[in-house]
């Protein structure tokens, strides 16, 4: 996540670089086709709806549901699918129905 949320990286203005939390630097012009999140300033809410989790429990699955990460919705960096959600969905809202179940 911290590639994705800009309040996780370090900046050098006079270098024109940024530090991710792992400690890798990359020039600023890397940056520019990157997605930024739009997130809290916990960094825990606000993907992919406003107030949404992004990490803690599934509160829509219940306590034995394994944590939200962004492995829950995503395959980074190489899924086919639009928004790199996982494979298994065909679409964000498949993604979505797989956790809220709306009565229409």
């Amino acid at each position: 996540m911290a590639c994705h949320v800009r309040g996780l990286m370090k900046v050098n203005r006079k270098a024109h670089t940024l530090t991710l939390s792992w400690g890798t630097t990359i020039p600023f012009k890397e940056m520019d086709s990157w997605f930024y999140l739009n997130l809290d300033k916990t960094h825990k809410l606000n993907h992919p709806v406003e107030g949404h989790p992004v990490s803690g429990p599934n509160v829509a699955l219940g306590k034995d549901a394994p944590p939200i990460t962004c492995l829950t919705c995503h395959e980074p960096h190489h899924s086919t699918v639009s928004n790199l959600i996982l494979p298994k969905y065909k679409n964000t809202t498949s993604l979505c129905m797989s956790c809220h179940h709306f009565p229409f």
